[in-house]
């Protein structure tokens, strides 16, 4: 299929603020055009965003044949969603870092088998497009046929009798895997990713690292 001949819903789940980047949405809305459109619902849980922006695709002519999920504070580069689109994919997302326990990494996993599954290192990504089982799923371009394969709930916050937390991004990547459909990642398209956090702490964990 050429891009021109594609029909993409750009789903930004918005939070009950209604709070998002103003570089994100300017950038989403610079990709409009007839064969794509923007969707940005607001919820008080990205997972209800999520869900809402499948059931919006669903409902609407013509029938898209992508969704592209972005997150509100996730910031692609302009050529982003047609490169992803080219790679002909399923599932296949971009990716950006992300803050974890004062340490920056990037926002996906390749072994979620493994017994204490982490976040990439931030100097390990490969540089050509490989397979993961968790990709980064606030900058992600699915097809619409993957959600006619898995059943509903697509997202879904879990916790274990530890009380430990499953993120809903995790429960849509297991679901994924279990119905056979690979998840990919193009290292090449890295996006920025907006957040407020301690720089204190990190610097402080950064020096304690160098000392060690």
């Amino acid at each position: 299929m050429e891009f021109r001949e594609s029909f993409i819903v750009v789903g930004c789940p918005l939070p009950g603020s209604f709070r998002a980047d103003a570089r994100v949405i300017g950038q989403l809305e610079a990709w409009r055009s007839k064969n794509v459109i923007t969707y940005y619902p607001s919820s008080g849980a990205a997972e209800i965003g999520y869900d809402r922006i499948v059931k919006f695709a669903r409902s609407i002519e013509p029938k898209p044949t992508h969704i592209l999920f972005v997150d509100y504070d996730v910031l692609p580069r302009p050529s982003t969603m047609k490169k992803l689109f080219e790679h002909d994919k399923d599932i296949v997302c971009g990716t950006y870092p992300a803050v974890r326990k004062n340490k920056i990494e990037w926002c996906l996993a390749k072994d979620r088998n493994a017994k204490k599954f982490g976040l990439m290192g931030i100097d390990d990504l490969p540089k050509n497009l490989f397979k993961v089982d968790i990709g980064s799923n606030g900058m992600m371009l699915v097809k619409m046929e993957v959600f006619d394969k898995i059943e509903w709930p697509y997202w879904r916050t879990q916790y274990e009798e530890d009380g430990s937390k499953i993120g809903a991004d995790v429960h849509f990547f297991d679901k994924v895997k279990e119905a056979g459909i690979d998840v990919w990642v193009d290292p090449k398209l890295t996006c920025s990713h907006f957040k407020m956090v301690d720089l204190l702490g990190i610097a402080k964990n950064n020096s304690k690292g160098k000392t060690q």
